[in-house]
């Protein structure tokens, strides 16, 4: 029994476009005692990002800073900046003044308590 037989009724050569990606889950423990919970959790945090927000994280229009590298490969490049639309940010990451003033102007979010509120509390972070 197919659970979607109008799906087998669309062919690729009539003007579908087939999107499909794939997401592969993992574990990760909550009480980590040589490491930070939250900067292990931004490392899974892409999938959860384009999940939510139906996008792909390309860091051209929609960039996702983990590091002080990525700040200078991304946020600073004069290339990439003016097409930023979204950007996400490890809340571990410490930024001056004038960091900060480039991230607001393109309305940024901070990663991952959004994602992961609740196993930060249980964590201590």
């Amino acid at each position: 029994m197919e659970i979607y037989p109008q799906l087998n009724a669309i062919k690729k050569g009539n003007g579908f476009n087939e999107n499909v990606k794939y997401f592969k889950c993992d574990w990760t423990p909550r009480k980590p005692e040589d490491y930070l919970l939250s900067n292990v959790l931004c490392l899974h945090i892409r999938e959860m990002i384009e999940l939510q927000n139906a996008i792909e994280v390309d860091n051209v229009k929609n960039v996702l800073v983990l590091n002080k590298a990525d700040f200078k490969n991304y946020i600073l490049n004069p290339d990439i900046y003016p097409q930023i639309e979204n950007v996400w940010v490890n809340q571990n990451i410490v930024l001056n003044s004038e960091e900060l003033k480039l991230l607001e102007a393109k309305g940024f979010q901070y990663i991952p308590r959004e994602f992961f509120g609740q196993e930060l509390k249980e964590a201590a972070e």
